[in-house]
């Protein structure tokens, strides 16, 4: 019974892990190399409040061997905050998983997150892979609707980039690379309270003429 037992538990912790996993094996839209790009690439906020929180992935797609990575994703701070940006495979992105990668801490600063990763004394061959999730929370809906993007192509070449090894040996930027942002849609929040107010204002009606007709 105890062995049964046992045999369920590790069943029930290997369904729990594998979905994790599959969320960074393969992308739900593939760009050919050469390209870095945010998924989703639209992420519509119509019905959600203050507080929720949801992810993005960063992936990459390359034809050169490389050597490292990094991307700087700009967001607007006045509706979303970024709470938290990690490796898609633990302790080292997918991308560079099993290469002695050497991991750092992400950086957040007022709208912006810079995340990278670099492998020293191992080589990527050319492929796709996912890099990192960066979550974030919505701080606030606004009067009206909103549009803007999580950018990551503001910052390239500079400070968004593939580093690769040129054919001279040499490690240098991938350039040219396509970069992609993701778009997030907020909806105008004075209409959906407008309509909420209108159903609650509905259904009190409702229930106080059910009471007017059992009296």
């Amino acid at each position: 019974m105890k062995k049964i037992t046992k045999l369920m538990m590790l069943f029930a912790l290997i369904t729990m892990v594998l979905p994790l996993k599959a969320l960074a094996l393969e992308p739900n839209e593939p760009h050919n190399a050469d390209a870095m790009w945010v998924e989703p690439s639209e992420i519509d906020l119509t019905t959600v409040s203050p507080g929720y929180r949801f992810n993005v992935t960063v992936w990459v797609n390359c034809s050169k061997t490389s050597t490292a990575w990094q991307f700087m994703l700009y967001y607007n701070s006045t509706y979303l905050n970024a709470t938290g940006c990690w490796y898609t495979a633990g302790t080292s992105s997918e991308f560079f998983q099993g290469l002695g990668a050497i991991p750092v801490e992400p950086t957040f600063g007022p709208n912006y997150v810079l995340f990278a990763e670099s492998c020293l004394l191992n080589l990527r061959d050319p492929g796709y892979g996912s890099l990192a999730f960066v979550e974030f929370e919505v701080i606030e809906v606004p009067p009206e609707p909103v549009t803007f993007e999580l950018d990551i192509s503001t910052a390239y070449p500079e400070d968004t980039y593939i580093m690769v090894v040129l054919d001279g040996g040499e490690e240098g930027k991938l350039e040219p690379m396509e970069t992609l942002n993701a778009t997030v849609i907020i909806p105008e929040f004075g209409t959906l309270a407008y309509i909420l107010l209108i159903l609650v204002i509905s259904s009190i009606a409702v229930m106080l003429k059910k009471c007017n007709v059992k009296k």
